[in-house]
């Protein structure tokens, strides 16, 4: 099964072939996203040779690419493109030169060009990151500085011989999905995080529920315990009628709550003064345990 993370990045590159297709690129716009293509895209380098491996979609819109800046480069479809440093070298330089710093869409498809090349997402279902393999401190410096104009805020990690440029924050996520073109997703992720909070909240109350449930039993099962306890000392017909009435009651539905006991009594009682009542019941059988305990 695929995952989220290449489910984006597949969503992000069969957009980039529709806009290339519609012409929606300016020239400069193409150069940033080779740059990040160039920069990201996981290679090997030898003395004479660059070899950059990728899937087989964003190898072939990689090759499409590199025409645009250079027509004459003979490309590979495959899933790894070698290329030799000098022509690597001239693509870059051709690139720098299309490219226009005041273009906003250029940062946007720079961006998207890492993403694709080297970021990785986490299913929203299992929680919030992204990643950067920016792979050393420039790109990586690079990258924090993109991010950061455009408010997504980003911290750098070292693991092993790698730099990551990540962040876990729901909402910039979401700004980073919307600002690269991956707005749909953009939408799932908000979608989850509310259904999230609705299932968290949905917990929350169950377990309020259940405590107060809990509460609810085991003050109950205590009054009931201090009536029985004056039934068999033959107190309870000693107390005034008001009394007795709520102890039979209480007897008698010895599982409800307060609110339903009332509604259950003939006469008309708050539920407060009927919890008084109760009390003082439970008062009387203490004193009387105390009493007896005492002699």
């Amino acid at each position: 099964m695929e995952s989220f993370s290449a489910t984006v990045k597949r969503h992000l590159i069969q957009r980039s072939f529709e806009e290339l297709e519609k012409g929606k690129w300016k020239s400069c716009c193409t150069a940033s996203f080779i740059n990040a293509l160039l920069t990201f895209v996981k290679h090997s380098e030898t003395k004479d040779t660059i070899s950059y491996v990728a899937s087989a979609d964003l190898m072939r819109l990689f090759s499409l690419l590199l025409q645009c800046v250079a027509p004459t480069l003979d490309t590979s479809k495959s899933t790894v493109l070698s290329l030799s440093p000098s022509v690597v070298l001239k693509v870059q330089k051709e690139s720098e030169k299309q490219r226009a710093k005041d273009c906003e869409k250029c940062d946007e498809l720079f961006l998207r060009g890492a993403f694709i090349s080297c970021g990785t997402v986490l299913d929203p279902a299992r929680g919030y990151h992204v990643a950067f393999n920016a792979k050393n401190d420039e790109n990586a410096r690079r990258l924090l500085t993109v991010l950061d104009a455009h408010g997504i805020k980003a911290k750098c990690e070292y693991m092993h011989s790698d730099v990551l440029v990540y962040f876990k924050e729901s909402e910039r996520i979401v700004d980073l999905f919307t600002l690269i073109g991956a707005q749909k997703y953009s939408m799932i992720l908000v979608n989850q995080k509310i259904e999230r909070s609705i299932r968290a909240d949905i917990n929350r109350r169950q377990n309020f529920d259940a405590a107060n449930l809990k509460k609810t039993v085991h003050g109950a099962q205590n009054v009931i315990s201090q009536i029985h306890y004056l039934e068999s000392h033959d107190l309870l017909v000693t107390l005034p009628d008001a009394l007795q009435k709520t102890a039979k009651l209480r007897l008698s539905y010895p599982e409800v709550s307060l609110d339903d006991l009332c509604a259950h009594s003939e006469e008309k009682i708050t539920k407060s003064g009927l919890n008084h009542r109760l009390q003082k019941l439970v008062a009387m059988a203490e004193k009387h345990r105390k009493e007896e305990t005492e002699q």
